[in-house]
């Protein structure tokens, strides 16, 4: 397996924030024999709920790579600061490595 995983937050509401893809590390090759995991580390920044930025999600989408079909979780993780829009970001998700 190479890549990232695909993250999106979604709101009650329907309104999504895409997370991108984290350039500190380039993915590789990992070889995963049957039973063997894989993990992605998500690095998201907080905020109160109200505060300018926040995006209250409900759930999590998470699509493996090379995959269309998203794994969909419950976020318990309050609000998030949404930098869709930021140069630098301080919410990403990092590219898989063997667990």
């Amino acid at each position: 397996m190479t890549g990232y995983p695909g993250v999106r937050f979604v709101a009650r509401d329907g309104s999504a924030y895409d997370v991108v893809r984290s350039p500190l590390v380039r993915p590789g090759r990992i070889d995963l024999p049957p039973g063997a995991d894989a993990r992605a580390n998500l690095t998201y920044l907080t905020t109160e709920p109200g505060d300018s930025g926040a995006f209250l999600p409900a759930r999590v989408l998470v699509t493996p790579p090379d995959t269309t079909t998203a794994v969909e979780l419950r976020w318990d993780g309050g609000p998030v600061l949404d930098q869709s829009g930021a140069t630098h970001p301080g919410t990403y998700i990092m590219a898989f490595t063997a667990a």
